[in-house]
C-alpha cells in the first residue's frame, strides 16, 4: 500500500508540475496576447489620427483654393517640374526677346527723335531764310 501511495503521490506530483507548467505557459501567452492587443489598439488609434489629419489637410486645401478663387488668383495644377521648365523657358527666351525688342524700340525712338529734331531744325532754318 505504501508503494501504491508513493507511486500515486509521484504521479500526482508529476501531473501537478505539468499543470503548473501549462498554467505558466498560458499566463505567458495571455500576456503576449494582451501586449499584441494593446499594440493593435494603438495602431487603430494612430490610423484614426492619420485619417483625421488627412481630412483636415484636404479641408485646408479646399479652403485655400476657394480663397484664391475668390481673390481671382489662379490655382496651379501643373507639377513643380512643369512650372520650373516654364519659368526657365520664360527666362531664357521670352525675357531675352522682350529685352531685344525694348532695345530696338529705344533705338528707334532715339533715331525718331533725332530725325524729328533734324526736321525741326531744317524747318526753323528754312523759316529764318525766308
Amino acid at each position: 500500500q505504501k508503494e501504491d501511495r508513493e507511486k500515486t503521490s509521484k504521479e500526482l506530483s508529476t501531473e501537478l508540475e505539468k499543470v503548473e507548467e501549462k498554467i505558466a505557459a498560458a499566463g505567458e501567452e495571455s500576456s503576449k496576447a494582451e501586449l499584441e492587443m494593446a499594440q493593435y489598439e494603438s495602431c487603430g488609434i494612430r490610423v484614426a489620427e492619420l485619417k483625421s489629419l488627412i481630412g483636415r489637410c484636404q479641408q485646408d486645401k479646399q479652403d485655400a483654393q476657394r480663397a484664391m478663387e475668390e481673390k481671382g488668383q489662379s490655382v496651379y495644377r501643373e507639377s513643380y517640374e512643369e512650372l520650373n521648365q516654364q519659368a526657365q523657358h520664360f527666362n531664357e527666351r521670352v525675357l531675352v526677346q522682350s529685352d531685344q525688342q525694348l532695345r530696338q524700340a529705344k533705338a528707334d525712338l532715339t533715331k525718331g527723335e533725332a530725325d524729328y529734331h533734324a526736321a525741326v531744325d531744317s524747318a526753323r532754318k528754312l523759316r529764318e531764310d525766308m
